[in-house]
């Protein structure tokens, strides 16, 4: 919602910069974003755009600033969480992992299923077991269209871990 907000300039900045991301072009895109969060900061898209650009070409602390830059711009912009969250996993920063999908699936359990099943997996690496289980199967539950076989399989490991064994056989 900050981003309808945004002056005249910084909209066509962003506009520009997005016709420029679809003729492939990402320095210039970039460029565009740059300038759409210089002249309105809380440009909450142009942030998430250019963290995107950044995250590409693997300038990660700047992707993450980028991102937290939307955050900090409209709270429940959810997709900078999903930014977020995917770049902790790749880091295995298990506990940034947990913080950024506690913080999405409250604003849109529906769109991120998979937010549920990388929320457990990152319980389970912490050794959170009880709260790893309750997102594994809010993960099962997610996957109505059993696309992910894998939560079941992690729902199973954490079973294990709980010493559940008829729960893990299942």
């Amino acid at each position: 919602s900050t981003s309808i907000q945004a002056p005249k300039d910084a909209r066509k900045a962003y506009e520009k910069g997005v016709k420029a991301l679809k003729k492939n072009k990402t320095d210039e895109a970039e460029q565009d974003f740059r300038k759409a969060v210089q002249i309105y900061p809380r440009h909450a898209e142009a942030w998430l755009a250019l963290g995107k650009i950044l995250e590409q070409r693997e300038h990660y602390p700047e992707a993450r600033a980028a991102s937290a830059s939307a955050l900090a711009a409209d709270s429940k912009f959810v997709y900078p969480y999903q930014q977020l969250y995917e770049m902790a996993l790749r880091e295995k920063n298990w506990k940034e992992l947990v913080d950024k999908t506690d913080q999405l699936l409250p604003l849109d359990p529906y769109e991120f299923p998979t937010a549920y099943y990388f929320n457990a997996l990152a319980h389970l690496e912490l050794k959170e077991y009880d709260a790893a289980e309750k997102s594994a199967q809010q993960a099962v539950q997610a996957d109505w269209k059993k696309s992910n076989p894998k939560t079941h399989y992690l729902l199973g490991a954490i079973q294990l871990q709980k010493q559940d064994w008829t729960g893990a056989a299942e």
